[in-house]
């Protein structure tokens, strides 16, 4: 089943390889983070997608197509999201520098303009 979840980058996890050459990374992604209790989903990067979100910055709005998995081991159940694209719908936007405001022209009652 295919999913889209729409959210702000919280971490990109580290790469890992495993013995057999077989490559995973976790990227996090926040889909409410201004909630009191926001939830996090962390969306595995396999194979030949590692690495292909490390371009897009933490805080950046994004919405990432997953699909969903699902499976049993020892009579539990797991779930998983397995990353199929992304796009990015939201820079983050640096701070601009604030610039400090002119100094108001003394009053004069000379040069009203009425």
């Amino acid at each position: 089943m295919k999913v889209t979840i729409k959210g702000r980058i919280k971490q990109h996890g580290e790469p890992q390889t495993f013995p057999s050459g077989f490559q995973k990374q976790e990227v996090v992604i926040t889909p409410n983070p201004e909630g009191d209790y926001p939830d996090h989903f962390p969306v595995e990067l396999l194979k030949n997608k590692v690495g292909t979100m490390d371009s897009v910055k933490a805080g950046t709005l994004v919405e990432v197509d997953c699909y969903l998995g699902g499976r049993e081991y020892n009579g539990r159940f797991y779930l998983s999201l397995k990353y199929a694209g992304h796009r990015v719908t939201d820079t983050v936007q640096d701070a601009a520098p604030v610039q400090p405001a002119a100094p108001a022209p003394a009053a004069s009652d000379d040069h009203l303009p009425f």
